[in-house]
């Protein structure tokens, strides 16, 4: 059965130049609230804001906790995350720990919130369980792109973090002993069976909440150039996702860390590029509207292309 599924390969490209790549993602407001239960609401400003009253920092996260434990699926990325990037994390709200986050972010990744699979790898290949985080990597890069066409967002050809993270598990996989592709392969066809439909219908879900009644027209830019230093910086493909609050002239005037992959230099490298993106105008909405912005690092060294071939 695995055969019929795509597999992603990463590619050595030799291509110059480096480029940021973003689309834009649904609005998140202040308040978000999971479901109709009013003690499922909490506060996504001050959940990321490093610089908000600290007793209003600590409420926000016991909300997005129990909001998480009520089976909100974003608000279990967002919890996840935060035990996943712990005190490395911008917002430092808790330690890190990777068993809450796998709870965490394993629940969020099969109810449709497809950063919280990378999150799953990511934790996998750190704790040297390549296969597992292999089977997530394969879930990731699949995922992407079935995210993107719900959404009818443009999908990234290249998705140069996914197939970074294909050649690194690949490369931890392979250290431990030859590589079973049927294997591997019959592994992500079990995951695909059984998790599909609760994905998809997590992520359609996800659409449908979208912009908790404010209209946002976003037109960020597209690709931007990037820095030598920047370069340096990161040296391997990455991604971050933002809360940005966006001005009436659309600016964006305040930009907090909601997640950043392999870890938090990404979140910290693409920041700079992050406040030269541009929205539309809008001289009638609130002072700031706010949107959720993945960014992705792309150094144009691996790219995917899906293997339909049996």
């Amino acid at each position: 059965m695995h055969n019929s599924l795509p597999r992603f390969l990463a590619l050595a490209c030799l291509g110059l130049g480096l480029a940021l790549t973003s689309v834009p993602a649904p609005v998140h407001a202040a308040e978000e609230c999971g479901g109709d239960a009013g003690e499922r609401c909490y506060d996504a400003e001050r959940l990321f804001d490093p610089d908000a009253d600290p007793q209003a920092r600590a409420e926000a996260f016991a909300a997005a906790r129990r909001a998480a434990d009520g089976g909100d699926a974003r608000a279990q990325y967002y919890v996840g995350t935060l035990y996943r990037l712990g005190m490395d994390h911008p917002a430092a709200q808790v330690e890190s720990d990777p068993a809450k986050a796998r709870l965490y972010l394993a629940n969020a990744a099969v109810h449709g919130q497809v950063p919280a699979m990378a999150g799953m790898a990511e934790l996998h290949l750190a704790a040297g369980e390549p296969l597992d985080g292999m089977v997530w990597t394969q879930a990731f890069a699949h995922y992407e792109r079935v995210d993107a066409e719900l959404r009818e967002y443009p999908a990234s050809e290249r998705q140069p973090y996914a197939a970074s993270l294909v050649a690194r598990s690949f490369a931890a996989l392979a250290a431990t002993g030859p590589v079973d592709e049927n294997h591997v392969g019959g592994l992500f066809a079990g995951f695909i069976a059984d998790r599909d439909a609760s994905i998809r219908a997590g992520i359609l879900e996800e659409v449908a909440r979208g912009p908790l009644g404010m209209e946002f027209r976003s037109k960020p830019t597209v690709q931007l150039r990037m820095t030598r230093p920047l370069e340096l910086r990161m040296g391997q493909p990455g991604a971050a996702l933002y809360i940005v609050g966006v001005d009436r002239e659309g600016r964006i005037a305040k930009a907090l860390t909601v997640d950043s992959l392999p870890d938090t230099d990404f979140a910290r490298g693409l920041r700079r590029a992050l406040m030269r993106v541009r929205f539309d105008p809008d001289p009638d909405a609130e002072p700031l509207r706010w949107a959720g912005l993945p960014l992705q690092f792309d150094d144009q060294t691996v790219s995917l292309r899906r293997d339909e071939s049996p």
